[in-house]
């Protein structure tokens, strides 16, 4: 009977694949499996099966029929990397890789990144899970600054809500008053949070083709928002606060 080694990796940050990305990530699956198709689900909810790595590298990428979800699938055989002995033979069995990439909207679960793995002999599956997990580190972008964003959005919706509550009532308390602020200041970041995942920080970006260059309108306008947003809230903020000292 032949062994059977099963796993699942999950990752959830954003992930920018590049052109080059895109190839080293085919590099990966194509050491271990012979026969790899791609399939992917476009904007407009049409889906679209590429026959070989070249046409989905070469593939427009925009507007409505851009990328928002990306899965490869390889199966092969004899794919034991390492010297063929009594100990060790290549062993006739598949092996098995699913690659699964998704652009979800959902700012609790931020990048979503999914492989299953199912490999006959251990060596080539510690090595593989260790290829793996290279590349998404260097594949990964945006996220440290994405939750500085998340931070920022519940500081100044807090920040508003105490405002407005003691133009409203002074020092005085009242909790169900407080209590319908503070929902309003949660909604409020929730709402910050919700728009900077839709519209500059995708879960997956598929940056090739078209889409390459709205990525660099995202990277452009993210910088803007930096120095034109983030700033001056920190000194609105805190100059007030100092001069209060």
């Amino acid at each position: 009977m032949n062994m059977k080694i099963e796993k699942t990796i999950r990752y959830h940050k954003q992930l920018v694949i590049t052109a080059d990305r895109l190839g080293k990530l085919h590099s990966i699956v194509g050491t271990y499996c012979e026969n790899i198709e791609y399939r992917a689900e476009l904007k407009d909810e049409s889906n679209v099966t590429f026959d070989s790595f070249v046409e989905l590298k070469e593939y427009c990428n925009s507007g409505e029929k851009r990328i928002q979800e990306l899965e490869i699938y390889g199966r092969s055989k004899n794919i034991f990397r390492g010297e063929n002995t009594e100990s060790n033979p290549k062993q006739d069995s598949c092996t098995e890789i699913t690659i699964h990439l998704k652009n979800i909207h959902n700012s609790a679960r931020f990048g979503m990144f999914y492989c299953f793995s199912s490999f006959i002999n251990q060596d080539s599956q510690v090595l593989f899970e260790k290829e793996l997990n290279e590349f998404l580190q260097s594949a990964t972008e945006g996220h440290c600054q994405f939750n500085i964003w998340r931070l920022i959005s519940a500081v100044v919706s807090a920040w508003v809500a105490i405002h407005c509550y003691r133009d409203i009532f002074g020092n005085e308390f009242k909790l169900s008053w407080t209590i319908v602020f503070i929902i309003v200041a949660g909604l409020i970041s929730l709402g910050l949070i919700d728009i900077l995942d839709k519209y500059f920080y995708h879960a997956v970006e598929f940056a090739w083709g078209n889409e390459l260059e709205q990525y660099r309108k995202r990277l452009d306008w993210r910088s803007k928002l930096i120095w034109c947003i983030i700033i001056p809230i920190a000194i609105a903020i805190v100059v007030p606060y100092i001069q209060k000292q």
